[in-house]
């Protein structure tokens, strides 16, 4: 019935419903692989901001951001775009450079 209803016809349903669900799975282990490397990136943060000494308030008032904005960039809530990646790692002193060798020592 679902394949009917999906308006495709074929005389081996069952072949084609495996496929299906071998295309879900696989679609959901790559969203939970790309969801490991996204705590990986919120860790790195998280490590460098911890590692120069300051707190998410002293971040937030350097970008004029409220002190929630960093807590939902940390926990992954909130994502970043490139701009904004480089400007959080000028708040922490960071180079994006030295993030990005960071972040790909650990998401290996």
């Amino acid at each position: 019935m679902l394949i009917a209803a999906m308006g495709v016809t074929t005389a081996r349903p069952n072949i084609l419903i495996w496929d299906i669900c071998t295309d879900i799975l696989l679609r959901s282990m790559r969203r939970r692989d790309l969801q490991t490397q996204y705590n990986s990136f919120c860790n790195v943060l998280r490590t460098f901001r911890r590692e120069k000494g300051l707190n998410q308030v002293d971040i937030a008032r350097k970008l004029r951001k409220p002190q929630s904005y960093i807590s939902k960039v940390e926990s992954g809530e909130r994502r970043l775009d490139f701009v904004e990646l480089a400007q959080l790692c000028n708040a922490m002193g960071i180079s994006i450079v030295d993030f990005s060798k960071a972040f790909d020592k650990l998401a290996k």
